[in-house]
């Protein structure tokens, strides 16, 4: 006598789930019962890109509208979440022109395969097999951060690697990576900075939660150390970025948003002087004079070798780098010992001496006093 046939729909929904969870693999007779003996089956997952704006159910309808037999088409929901059990050949085989259509045509988000990102398991028969495509359609939706907003559709060849790689490293390393090159004005080092910002968390492949804590850290980071160097600027983490970062959809468009942000940093000193080489070094060290100015750190801001912009800029300004860095610093340091009440290892500071001594030695081979004698 069969368990199954007199169940009502709510009952039968409840094994089904079971037996695509893989939560009772031992019940056959289900199996049986409820007809997927020797049925080729798949579990899809879908999510609305605009969940507000769609219906509970949309996709299931679209899976129906288009040939799908309801009877062997099971639903469940899970926040905006449908989770689709897809049984017997004309069910995949609406599912497989849906992917082609997909994958082929690129549907827009005005169209309605175009508002969904799908992710689905293997072809099953078995009760195990069953669960096996469960638990990849899951995982799928899970990495959907991973993705770009304009992919759709995701199938089990893009499972990730069982050995993901973890990302050896903190925030403090990308903030310090990218704060030359900002200093610099020079864009495009600064996309190429965040591209392998962008690759190693997408190798990591953390939580989509902990990935997007970890672009809020370098944003505010970043923000901080600009607030630290050009105190004028006023530049604080801003609320409304750090809560677009949070939301963000998927790594992509997250690391589009950094960008804009970091871009709108350089409105504090402008764009590059944009006159050469040689001017664009002296507007650096006007604005960050303050910082360590070495010429071997600071070259590849400038996409060159420390030799040659060191020979260029002493044949364009007749004196060398150092000797300009050095000059710059101590008109600074002149301004603020008669304008402020800074005491002076605080204006060594403020002009990049960690030593107040060594600055004291320089001031007064530079302007022939010192400080405190300047200063009267």
């Amino acid at each position: 006598m069969s368990l199954y046939k007199d169940w009502d729909t709510e009952k039968k929904y409840m094994i089904v789930k079971a037996l695509m969870k893989g939560e009772c693999v031992h019940f056959q007779d289900a199996w049986d019962e409820l007809g997927f003996k020797n049925e080729p089956m798949a579990v899809v997952f879908a999510e609305s890109y605009d969940p507000g704006g769609a219906s509970p159910d949309s996709f299931h309808k679209l899976m129906i509208y288009g040939g799908g037999d309801p009877e062997h088409i099971y639903c469940f929901r899970e926040g905006d979440r449908e989770i689709l059990l897809l049984i017997g050949r004309k069910a995949l085989d609406r599912l497989g022109s849906i992917i082609y259509h997909f994958r082929y045509h690129n549907p827009q988000g005005s169209s309605p395969l175009g508002r969904f990102f799908i992710t689905y398991g293997q072809t099953a028969k078995t009760p195990a097999g069953l669960a096996e495509s469960y638990s990849i359609a899951s995982v799928l939706m899970e990495g959907r951060f991973y993705y770009r907003d304009d992919e759709h559709i995701c199938g089990p060849e893009r499972m990730p690697a069982a050995q993901e790689e973890s990302l050896q490293t903190d925030a403090s390393e990308y903030i310090n990576t990218l704060m030359g090159p900002l200093s610099a004005a020079n864009k495009p080092l600064i996309q190429e900075k965040l591209k392998a910002m962008e690759d190693a968390l997408f190798k990591a492949r953390m939580r989509p939660g902990e990935a997007r804590a970890f672009i809020v850290r370098v944003y505010a980071g970043i923000s901080i150390e600009f607030w630290k160097n050009y105190k004028e600027a006023e530049l604080m983490p801003g609320k409304d970025m750090v809560t677009k970062l949070l939301s963000s959809r998927s790594l992509s468009a997250a690391m589009d948003i950094l960008e804009r942000a970091l871009f709108s940093l350089l409105k504090v000193f402008g764009e590059p002087a944009g006159g050469g080489i040689i001017e664009d070094m002296i507007a650096y060290v006007e604005r960050s004079f303050h910082m360590d100015m070495k010429l071997e750190k600071i070259a590849p801001e400038f996409g060159y070798n420390s030799a040659y912009l060191g020979r260029i800029f002493k044949e364009n300004t007749g004196e060398t780098f150092g000797a300009y860095v050095e000059k710059v610093r101590m008109q600074k340091a002149c301004e603020l010992l008669k304008e402020t009440d800074l005491k002076v290892y605080e204006i060594a500071e403020r002009v990049g001496y960690k030593n107040v001594d060594y600055f004291h030695i320089k001031f007064r081979r530079n302007v022939g006093m010192s400080p405190a004698e300047y200063r009267k």
